[in-house]
């Protein structure tokens, strides 16, 4: 399978039916091998494009595409720009996390996050984390054991 620049962590496996049917997208830490510097982030493999409804029908079509993932770098500015200055075979790529739903890739970036402590570490590119969650009780049971409850 082409993961473009990507590799996989240690313990991290591709899921079987990637190529038919691929996670929504997965959790990366991209590390800096010149500087020691690394950054944790996601990225959406597939979205869902909506079109026109065909003529005579009234709901919209919903179409699943493949995002630019093999190619993306970094939504990280001053990392973007430390790629295009020296290029990729400065950097390490990993996907640390596939997962299969937005939630859960805005949950589990802000979880390796906290868990790498990112934002007190001075060789981290991340200065800012920015996460909107709801409660929903089916993540909350599919995670129950993981997490834990709070007694």
């Amino acid at each position: 399978m082409d993961l473009g620049h990507w590799t996989l962590a240690e313990g991290v496996e591709l899921p079987e039916d990637f190529e038919d049917n691929p996670p929504m997208g997965f959790i990366y830490r991209i590390t800096d091998t010149v500087l020691n510097k690394d950054y944790i982030g996601k990225k959406q493999i597939t979205r869902i494009e909506r079109k026109p409804p065909l003529k005579g029908k009234v709901r919209k079509r919903k179409v699943v595409k493949q995002t630019d993932w093999k190619t993306y770098t970094s939504s990280c500015n001053q990392m973007k720009i430390e790629i295009f200055k020296r290029g990729k075979n400065d950097f390490k790529f990993e996907i640390l996390q596939f997962v299969d739903t937005k939630w859960e890739l805005a949950f589990f970036e802000l979880y390796h996050q906290i868990q790498e402590n990112v934002m007190f570490r001075e060789d981290s590119y991340n200065g800012i984390i920015n996460v909107r969650l709801s409660k929903f009780p089916k993540f909350i049971k599919k995670y129950e054991k993981e997490f834990g409850k709070k007694k």
